[in-house]
């Protein structure tokens, strides 16, 4: 809480984060849907369709909640929204990681 110490409150804190992790949902959505749209044929056969659109609707749910918590719609600022981001993106990367495991091409 670095920016306590100098005076900064702490809803302010959690809105400039929640904005930040918005910012990086919102690019890494749009980068990874251009890749995927450009890759098409790459697209694993053992990739379920009903898996991938699952994940976009949570990454957009959660990039949701991050933007109204950073623009202080939904009740104070909090950690929670900010954490529940958080897991959401390690989440991802373990199933990303389970996938490469499991689905390699070989």
């Amino acid at each position: 809480m670095i920016g306590c110490a100098r005076g900064a409150d702490e809803p302010a804190l959690w809105r400039l984060a929640s904005a930040l992790l918005a910012a990086l949902l919102a690019t890494l959505l749009v980068v990874f849907l251009r890749l995927r749209r450009r890759h098409l044929e790459e697209i694993r056969t053992g990739e379920a369709t009903v898996m991938a659109m699952g994940i976009w609707m949570v990454a957009a749910l959660v990039l949701a909640a991050e933007s109204l918590n950073a623009a202080g719609l939904i009740g104070a600022p909090s950690a929670g929204v900010f954490f529940a981001g958080l897991v959401f993106l390690v989440a991802f990367g373990s199933y990303l990681f389970a996938r490469m495991l499991f689905l390699w091409r070989g």
